[in-house]
């Protein structure tokens, strides 16, 4: 039976709260930023890559991957839901992370959040090229930009 008074937030919280270092990345936070039409079957967990994976129930479903210090630590946004710190990648990170992982995560949806992210107003090119100077995908992300722009 399910709770009529689920909130999506809830299972975020929940997540935050079995994983305390992890932050919310990839298909995650495209979701969250209403940039995909894609439903993510999980929740998309970067972790430093020096901290061991915590151990985690069946439920929620949780995909971990890991980032470099450097990686991991841009481009974090903290914010509050219901008095509870949630982590999760600014959208320029988020996108500069779906190049990369674009092997894992599908080609067909780093084509659409690409899409979707130019043609937004609120993005910022300059940030995007920065994040993907140091998540060491620069030449890619031009490509990429080149097409589309």
């Amino acid at each position: 039976m399910q709770d009529n008074n689920f909130r999506p937030e809830d299972e975020l919280i929940q997540v935050s709260k079995i994983v305390p270092n992890g932050v919310f990345c990839l298909l995650s936070c495209l979701s969250y930023y209403e940039i995909t039409t894609v439903e993510a079957r999980e929740y998309y967990i970067a972790i430093e890559r020096t901290q061991h994976k915590p151990r985690v129930p069946d439920y929620p479903p949780i995909n971990f991957f890991y980032f470099s210090q450097k990686s991991y630590e841009i481009g974090v946004k903290k914010m509050n839901i219901n008095r509870n710190e949630i982590k999760m990648y600014d959208l320029e990170k988020t996108i500069c992370d779906c190049v990369r992982y674009r092997n894992k995560i599908g080609q067909d949806i780093v084509k659409e959040a690409l899409n979707d992210y130019v043609n937004k107003k609120e993005k910022d090119i300059d940030k995007l090229l920065e994040y993907a100077k140091i998540t060491g995908i620069p030449n890619l992300m031009n490509k990429y930009l080149e097409v589309l722009v």
